[in-house]
């Protein structure tokens, strides 16, 4: 997998070189790769990168056992690009799922590859 993060308003970048995209965000996206509404806020309130973090992994782990084999037919694609509403070099959580994809593909011997912000 070729994996490429992106401002939502920049998936026209994504459709330019031929990348399917996925909207990982709670607002409008898919809920299995999102956050949830309340540490969001919390996030928005706060800014404590490391209390969301310790709040989304585990929610991400647990979203994977409830939903592996839709996490594994995602990661399948020969390439994605996961989008969602945060700045380009801010703190997001489409940043922790590109680690998390990445140790996914690695324990599912699925080739990954990170290709950066478009």
């Amino acid at each position: 997998m070729e994996l490429y993060t992106t401002q939502m308003s920049q998936w026209r970048k994504a459709l330019d070189k031929g990348i399917p995209c996925l909207d990982v965000t709670v607002k409008s996206g898919e809920k299995t790769f999102a956050p949830t509404w309340d540490f969001l806020m919390e996030y928005k309130r706060d800014q404590d990168e490391v209390k969301y973090t310790s709040k989304f992994i585990p929610l991400m782990r647990k979203n994977f056992k409830r939903d592996k084999e839709f996490w594994l037919d995602t990661l399948k694609q020969d390439k994605l690009c996961i989008m969602c509403y945060c700045a380009k070099g801010k703190f997001c959580h489409r940043l922790i799922l590109v680690d998390l994809f990445e140790k996914v593909c690695k324990m599912h011997n699925i080739p990954f590859e990170y290709k950066g912000e478009l």
